[in-house]
């Protein structure tokens, strides 16, 4: 997994790997990982999870705090969803690293190549998201807030879920294939409305030149100069309405 996140991850084997050896392909691994993703980020100023989401994630964690995680787990994937594919990627591969360090304890550490922990420790697990959170999150999520959102992340890690559409949006996606050829209007724009029968355009335009005309307020001149400039644009109905007009 950490040559997913690290391509360009190279370990070398003696052969008889002992627990130093354990050891040093785990750090090696992590720090890889950890230069990668801070490359991706540009040291964490452009995190997984981009800034401009972060108004998102604050909804998001007032519905944990809530106790709703039914909807946190929706809008999470949908949150995802909103990220560019290769970021999103990232996320996910990431994410799926980190689920791979729990439970390693019991065989490894990665604090020291002499000591190990005791099944279900997760001390590797905390090393590594301690070394990969600036490269996650948004520096303005509070670090408790950011551990309540990884782990409905990683929950949808395990479910197979993360970064794929969830099946309410598949729904609406068929409701909509099946509807294409209803002429569906978009939410942002207001459905034309088909022109009112006897509307005559230019009896219009003639009618509001000839309110400026009998406005008593305009002065002379200006009521001329709005006639030529009438005269200039709509020569065929000035010979229409107003053929007959002299000063």
């Amino acid at each position: 997994m950490a040559r997913i996140c690290a391509p360009t991850l190279y370990i070398k084997s003696s052969g008889k790997p002992d627990k130093t050896e354990i050891h040093n392909w785990a750090k090696q691994s992590l720090q890889a990982v950890s230069e990668r993703y801070s490359s991706i980020t540009r040291r964490g100023s452009s995190p997984l999870i981009p800034a401009e989401f972060t108004k998102v994630l604050d909804a998001i964690i007032q519905q944990l705090l809530s106790k709703k995680r039914n909807k946190t787990k929706l809008a999470l994937q949908y949150l995802c969803l909103m990220i560019p594919q290769q970021i999103r990627s990232h996320l996910v591969n990431v994410i799926h690293f980190l689920q791979r360090t729990i439970g390693t304890d019991e065989w490894m550490s990665l604090r020291s190549p002499f000591s190990l922990g005791k099944k279900g420790d997760n001390e590797n697990f905390e090393v590594v998201l301690n070394e990969l959170r600036p490269f996650i999150f948004p520096q303005t999520i509070e670090i408790c807030h950011q551990n309540s959102i990884l782990e409905v992340l990683m929950l949808l890690q395990k479910e197979g879920a993360l970064g794929k559409e969830p099946p309410e949006l598949v729904a609406d996606l068929k409701t909509m294939r099946a509807n294409a050829d209803k002429a569906t209007v978009p939410i942002r724009f207001c459905e034309a409305e088909s022109s009112s029968k006897g509307f005559d355009p230019e009896a219009e335009l003639a009618r509001a030149l000839t309110a400026i005309i009998d406005d008593a307020r305009i002065p002379l001149a200006e009521k001329q100069k709005k006639c030529e400039l009438f005269k200039q644009h709509h020569p065929k109905m000035y010979r229409k309405y107003f053929a007959h007009l002299s000063w």
